[in-house]
């Protein structure tokens, strides 16, 4: 069925605004989920309790689920659409990871004697620790600005989103060791071992897209 201009319009603001809203409420309760695993009771108790912490991986993952469905469901090519999605849900970290440090809700580092290390109110140690919040914004403003420049010169889809997975995913590795986090398996963090997964899907997509390129310049078509 053809869509004229207004139709397509609406159609296009219908999709952003579904879009938008799984987004938000599928990072919302994916963050409260993966929390809840790991500590049930508090959760289960009130679950609207957002000072009972949330998982920002748990978010992430359960959002771009439901953004891929919804996509895959609107028939709109599905890399090329993450990859005009994924630096605004970088800057996002951004902003969380500040909102982090200034309430001190215990997601700083181990102790530590560097210059900047910061003394928490709200914890029973009283000696400095690594600002680990700090280390994560500003790791998470330098990729998106990475992203801003790769969105403006992709060449194929997916790239945007994979180089993502793969900085985003490194940059919280690195930041876990500074981190007090049980290690749950070959000496990794929860967080280690799904940025290693990130990571791996990022290096995937960028390895298939290379792979898809390769074979329609064999075949003697040009890439949109």
């Amino acid at each position: 069925m053809h869509l004229g201009g207004d139709s397509r319009l609406s159609s296009y603001r219908l999709l952003w605004i579904a879009l938008t809203a799984a987004t938000v409420i599928g990072g919302l309760a994916g963050a409260r989920m993966l929390e809840a695993i790991k500590e049930p009771l508090p959760h289960f108790e009130n679950p609207f309790d957002l000072s009972a912490g949330s998982a920002w991986y748990g978010g992430f993952l359960t959002a771009t689920g439901l953004v891929t469905v919804l996509l895959l469901v609107w028939g709109v090519p599905v890399l090329r659409t993450l990859d005009l999605m994924v630096p605004s849900v970088c800057l996002g970290q951004v902003f969380g990871r500040v909102g982090c440090f200034l309430s001190g809700d215990g997601c700083f580092g181990v102790a530590t004697d560097v210059p900047w290390g910061v003394i928490l109110s709200t914890s029973i140690f009283k000696n400095p620790v690594h600002p680990t919040p700090l280390y994560e914004a500003g790791s998470y403003l330098m990729i998106f600005f990475a992203l801003l420049f790769l969105l403006q010169r992709r060449k194929k889809d997916g790239v945007v989103f994979a180089s993502y997975a793969i900085l985003a995913g490194t940059a919280r590795f690195l930041v876990e060791f500074l981190r007090v986090n049980p290690r749950i398996v070959l000496g990794l963090t929860e967080a280690q071992v799904i940025s290693t997964f990130l990571i791996a899907s990022g290096l995937i997509i960028l390895s298939l897209q290379a792979v898809k390129a390769k074979l329609n310049s064999a075949a003697g078509f040009s890439p949109l």
